[in-house]
């Protein structure tokens, strides 16, 4: 599981990424890196976000599943299926 390792004061803290769901913000397309917003630290941030599957696209509004992260701030990520 990737983490990101973050110095809050003296303490250092292990923020993991992998399986958070987050929602598009900035739509993810092939050769388009885009945005989404993922609750980490007690609030939510923004990622740069590129899909797992080279051929898809996703609008904004689109909940998606982290299934890789590359620190700091980009994160690979699939769309979450509702049924």
């Amino acid at each position: 599981m990737s983490a990101c390792e973050v110095q809050a004061g003296s303490a250092k803290r292990v923020w993991r990424m992998v399986g958070k769901v987050g929602r598009v913000t900035g739509r993810v397309a092939p050769g388009v890196v885009g945005e989404v917003m993922i609750a980490v630290r007690g609030g939510s941030e923004a990622f740069y976000a590129s899909a797992d599957d080279d051929a898809e696209t996703m609008p904004i509004g689109t909940l998606v599943l982290v299934v890789d992260y590359h620190p700091p701030r980009h994160v690979i990520v699939v769309r979450v299926k509702r049924n």
